[in-house]
Order: C-alpha cells, then structure tokens, then sequence
C-alpha cells in the first residue's frame, strides 16, 4: 500500500457542530439564539486548541451574506431580529 494513502486514511475527521440556545427554527420574527461551535477531532473534544472561529451567513437565497461575516475569536454568537430576513444559515 502507497505510504501517503496510508497516513491520509490513519488521520481522524475534523467536524464543528453549532448547538443553538433556542432551537434550530424559529417562526417567531422576534429571534434572540445564542450559537455554540464546538470542534472533534475523532471523538475527541479539541475546541479548547481552536484559536479562531470564523462565522458567516447565507440569506433566504443561499447567497453569502458578506456585509454580515466577521471573524470573531470566540467561539458563540448571539443571534438577534436583525440578524435574519425570512431566512437564514450559519456556518462556523
């Protein structure tokens, strides 16, 4: 077996996971969230290592909303009214 495809498959996924204060869908206008990121390695809790966390959103549409993301060190987010229009997804 090539040496390269071994180490890739030995190597253990990366995945953020967003929990919402709240819930994940909101009917009324009036949206007050707070959204956690939290990183595994694996199984394995590693956001304590993450040093900075970029969160951006997508409108109703699924376009990027570039006037709304930022880099913000930590790793929450407070979700407010003006924050979504009809719609909206966040990614971290």
């Amino acid at each position: 077996m090539d040496k390269q495809i071994e180490k890739i498959d030995k190597e253990l996924p990366i995945t953020v996971y967003i929990d919402s204060s709240a819930g994940n869908i909101f009917t009324d206008p009036n949206i007050n969230t707070v959204l956690t990121a939290t990183v595994y390695k694996g199984s394995t809790d590693i956001t304590d290592q993450v040093t900075r966390f970029r969160w951006s959103k997508r409108d109703k549409n699924g376009f990027l909303d570039e006037n709304w993301g930022r880099l913000i060190q930590g790793r929450t987010i407070t979700i407010s009214p003006a924050d979504v229009v009809q719609k909206a997804v966040f990614t971290c």
